[in-house]
């Protein structure tokens, strides 16, 4: 049963994923008056519910993957038909990530016992870090080929794409956990659990050190740089409706509206914008 365990984990998020966005698609309907904060609370209880039933079930793997379906899935529609909508959700999620994240990695960090920590772990964990920021580094321009960016936007790019720890925060711990749940309820602790404890807490001991390394190296990296790689261009003119969704809630959240507006946007988007003048 153990062999069949990710694939029915992978099933079950899938199918109520897909299922719970769609039903978001229709519930509730465009013409209700209060239906963004009733699309965020569907969506949260939906996640809440998958989540914690998961764990219930034996089917913890199955949690996460429902709500990223779902939340990928709902906000596909939201986002073509209801932009103001879709942005509103966005917001009060955002709104509520800022307060629920310390605690997540608040808690990360007392998982984490100095007293069973490996020196080796840490060196060889260091160096396991390093060499994925260099490959990082080295692919992230050509990630970006179809962004019609410069080579220093895709250098800052680069940088600005070091900092790691939302994922890191939320799965590093993951094996330990189970492992002391599992050992817990035993008698006589099982040897091969005892193994897998201990590559959890390597597990665990290297997400951290990768939250502590990447985070201010990359917001050193963003500081010093974006002042020389990236240019500020002036686009004249340009209405709030021929921007596009993204430029427009950057232009709110960063920016007067004017008739004249600073915008760091990519040389195709001032061409397209200025033709339509």
């Amino acid at each position: 049963m153990q062999i069949l365990q990710a694939p029915i984990e992978i099933v079950i998020g899938v199918s109520y994923g897909l299922a719970a966005g769609l039903v978001l698609w229709y519930l509730p309907h465009n013409g209700h008056p209060s239906k963004s904060s009733y699309r965020f609370i569907i969506l949260l209880g939906a996640g809440l519910a998958a989540v914690f039933g998961g764990n219930d079930l034996q089917y913890s793997g199955a949690g996460p993957l429902v709500t990223l379906i779902m939340a990928f899935t709902a906000g596909y529609k939201w986002r073509k038909s209801d932009a103001s909508s879709h942005e509103e959700v966005t917001a009060k999620l955002a709104m509520l990530w800022r307060y629920f994240q310390p605690v997540l990695f608040g808690l990360m960090g007392a998982a984490l016992s100095t007293e069973k920590i490996q020196s080796e772990t840490i060196g060889l964990g260091i160096a396991v870090i390093f060499i994925g920021l260099l490959v990082r580094f080295l692919v992230t321009p050509f990630a970006t080929l179809g962004a019609h960016l410069n080579w220093k936007e895709k250098l800052f790019a680069s940088i600005a794409w070091f900092p790691k720890g939302t994922v890191q925060a939320t799965l590093g711990s993951k094996v330990y956990d189970y492992t002391t749940l599992a050992l817990s309820t035993q008698t006589a602790p099982d040897p091969y659990l005892l193994r897998v404890q201990q590559i959890g807490i390597q597990m665990l001991t290297i997400a951290v050190l990768c939250i502590i390394i990447t985070a201010p190296l990359g917001a050193i990296g963003i500081t010093f740089t974006q002042g020389r790689l990236l240019e500020r261009r002036i686009v004249s003119g340009a209405t709030e409706q021929e921007l596009d969704t993204s430029e427009r809630e950057f232009i709110k959240e960063e920016l007067p509206a004017g008739e004249h507006i600073m915008v760091d946007f990519p040389e195709n988007c001032l061409e397209n914008n200025t033709g339509k003048q």
